[in-house]
């Protein structure tokens, strides 16, 4: 692996490079999501893992009390399904902040910056695309991905 002060690559090439390693997909976060909704993978994938284990034994407990338990436990064990069921539906409407919360995390942890409401000054040693990023949420800004430029308004432009 290369170190930051290697010759021929700049350190704002290994973060960026680093972050599009690192960095988690929308469209996957679907798939797991999609086809493999019982075993919670879209969740690990995501992170924290703590919810995906929870949903999972949701899923489990509900599974188990409904088939396994007798049946006069079948109502309790719908019960915990329906509880499973609407939380890995609302999941649908989460993943896209849950992917944008991630790379975010990602882009503040490359950066050095801690989480991303605690924003730094911005310093001379900081890679450009953190500056870039820093500028961005502070102004306001929806912050893009690094490498990526910001579209600018004509009102910027003045």
């Amino acid at each position: 692996m290369y170190s930051a002060d290697h010759k021929h690559i700049s350190a704002d090439t290994i973060a960026q490079l680093q972050y599009k390693a690192k960095k988690k997909s929308l469209v996957f976060a679907y798939i797991l999501w999609l086809f493999l909704m019982p075993t919670s993978l879209h969740r690990f994938y995501l992170q924290p893992w703590t919810n995906a284990l929870g949903q999972l034994s949701l899923f489990v407990l509900g599974i188990t009390i409904t088939f396994f338990m007798g049946e006069d436990k079948v109502i309790f064990g719908l019960i915990i399904l329906s509880i499973w069921g609407i939380w890995v539906l609302t999941d649908a409407f989460r993943i896209p902040g849950m992917v944008q919360k991630y790379n975010t995390n990602l882009i503040s942890e490359l950066a050095g910056l801690g989480s991303e409401e605690s924003l730094p000054p911005i310093q001379e040693n900081m890679p450009g695309w953190a500056k870039a990023w820093i500028e961005d949420k502070s102004k306001g800004r929806k912050s893009t991905s690094p490498g990526e430029e910001t579209p600018s308004s004509d009102s910027e432009t003045r």
